[in-house]
């Protein structure tokens, strides 16, 4: 169960809960009620959440969660008044509380509460959606075609002609890789050459550009290019970037941003200069900020009040997954469950492919020696004097990486293999030294040459020789914890057997992808990655290798593939 923590004024129920208000973090408020919650969405008078199976539920007024009805969601967002949502097949449907219909690309909409298709965008290839305060935008990404529909004031639809566009077919740029829109008049766009414009209002530059009047439809922000950028967050009249090493960057409204000054341009912030900041969100007037270590930031006016200087108000004692501030005064923080963590300890509790035992108890003879820090014998020697009961809680924080009960003993009985920091001994930060380490993988998976399979099919050779497939160096207990096909391959054959072939006819790239995924839950993607390839590749992956449904390695991978 993935947990929702919620922060601020709940007016009319919509942060998800029945509290009026919630000014401090605490997890007695969490929505026991969201299971496997990917995203989360909220304007002014209701809120809606993105579920682990694909559909979206709303909150009016403290009603319960409403299914909408709509299948296959990947992605949702929010302007001021109305909702998008994209479905797995790029398509695209929009809704509202309101009757705003020149929002949303349509007149013919008669109830508003009622997800509508947007059947003009189907063959267009949308792979992500985006809203401003009465705009919304619809991007391939792969052909960078960018279109959109609503209000164009000051111009915020990108279009030469200041006219509302009624119409979601409208293209209004080309050779777009990334765009970064909120709850505002004004937005930001990376072109394909790396370039980030701003567009829209910019009276309080929150653009980042130091000249007001802009006549361009958009104009390249100077002090970005200095930094590689991962996010982009926007306020009513401010501006928050977040680089790739985890730097804050802010330009608008010295209220909304914690500064003495308004900022022209876009600046760090001197106090954060040590802090790994991993998401930020923004409200109207406020924003917050988690770091990699669990901490929660927050600038301007948030919910309990106003900030003159980034402040920290909360530490999870796990990092966020992620975060989104609602259109007023709340916050979501996204806890999602560690299925790294959760997979390595039930493959310990079943005792699946152990190779040792200490006191009785089957274990993973290079894992344990990993997290231990030390030879197999000297473990055994160390806790030779120590009851069973003292050996499973060592074991215990060794396959979980957390006290699962008694904390205290389980620390003091640690410090027996010399742990002085435990924040140096992260069982993730262990598992990616493992997939680095090719001297202590027990185990081979084959992987059939495709290409050379084909050659010989249209020779008429047949059979399989040695020089028909790749090695695949890896950790034996790894693959049985993280996949059940591998699982119950493993189960099938003989403990001494030492390679096992992979028939799912996928590419080298998408195995060896799919091999970091399953030793660190994160997807690499490089200058090199063919990411529409790789996600046809993907599409299957997570069903065929059984792997936990907590944790998609598509979505993953397309999260990792945007942000790159």
């Amino acid at each position: 169960m993935s947990e929702i923590f919620a922060l601020g004024n709940n007016y009319n129920g919509t942060l998800g809960y029945h509290d009026h208000q919630c000014l401090r973090i605490d997890s007695k408020i969490k929505l026991s009620l969201v299971n496997r919650t990917l995203a989360c969405s909220g304007m002014k008078n209701s809120s809606c959440f993105l579920l682990g199976n694909g559909r979206v539920y709303q909150v009016i007024e403290y009603k319960n969660l409403l299914d909408l009805n709509v299948e296959n969601i990947q992605e949702i967002a929010s302007g001021s008044n109305h909702y998008l949502a994209l479905t797995n097949e790029g398509k695209v449907y929009t809704w509202s509380s309101l009757s705003r219909s020149n929002i949303f690309g349509s007149s013919q909409q008669k109830n508003w509460n009622i997800p509508m298709l947007l059947e003009e965008l189907s063959d267009k290839g949308i792979t992500s959606v985006h809203a401003t305060d009465n705009c919304s935008f619809f991007l391939n990404e792969y052909s960078g075609d960018l279109y959109a529909s609503g209000k164009n004031e000051l111009g915020i639809c990108l279009t030469e002609s200041k006219m509302n566009q009624f119409l979601p077919t409208t293209l209004v740029q080309t050779s777009i890789d990334r765009l970064f829109t909120g709850f505002s008049s004004h937005g930001f766009f990376q072109k394909s050459n790396g370039e980030i414009k701003g567009f829209g209002k910019n009276d309080e530059f929150q653009l980042g550009i130091s000249d007001k009047k802009i006549n361009e439809i958009s104009r390249i922000v100077p002090e970005l290019k200095e930094y590689r950028i991962k996010d982009i967050s926007l306020g009513m009249n401010f501006s928050m970037a977040l680089t790739t090493d985890g730097k804050i960057l802010s330009c608008g409204n010295k209220d909304s941003i914690s500064t003495k000054n308004n900022r022209t341009t876009f600046a760090p912030y001197p106090q954060l200069k040590n802090i790994f900041m991993s998401y930020i969100s923004s409200g109207n007037e406020f924003s917050v900020s988690t770091s990699n270590e669990g901490e929660v930031w927050v600038f301007g006016k948030y919910p309990a009040g106003k900030v003159s200087v980034p402040t920290k108000i909360y530490t999870f004692k796990k990092p966020c997954r992620a975060i989104k501030c609602s259109h007023s005064s709340g916050v979501w923080f996204y806890s999602a469950k560690d299925t790294i963590s959760s997979d390595l300890f039930k493959l310990y509790k079943t005792g699946d492919v152990s190779d040792c035992k200490i006191k009785g108890i089957p274990l993973h003879k290079i894992f344990v020696e990993c997290r231990l820090k030390k030879k197999f014998d000297e473990i055994c020697k160390i806790l030779e004097n120590k009851t069973k009961r003292e050996t499973l809680l060592i074991m215990n924080w060794v396959y979980s990486g957390e006290f699962k009960t008694e904390p205290k003993e389980t620390f003091r009985l640690l410090q027996l293999f010399d742990f002085k920091n435990l924040g140096k001994h992260k069982l993730r930060d262990d598992l990616k030294k493992l997939l680095k380490d090719d001297d202590s993988k027990d185990f081979n998976l084959l992987i059939p040459d495709i290409d050379q399979e084909e050659e010989e099919e249209e020779e008429g050779e047949g059979g399989e020789g040695e020089d028909d497939f790749e090695e695949i160096p890896v950790h034996k207990f790894i693959l049985a914890a993280r996949s059940g096909l591998f699982r119950d391959m493993f189960r099938n054959i003989e403990q001494k057997e030492n390679n096992v072939k992979d028939y799912s006819n996928k590419s080298l790239e998408a195995i060896e992808l799919i091999i970091d995924f399953i030793y660190t839950g994160d997807c690499k993607v490089t200058a090199d990655t063919d990411v529409s390839f790789v996600i046809d590749e993907l599409e299957d992956a997570q069903d065929y290798y059984q792997l936990n449904p907590d944790c998609n390695i598509l979505r993953i991978f397309k999260d990792a593939a945007r942000k790159f």
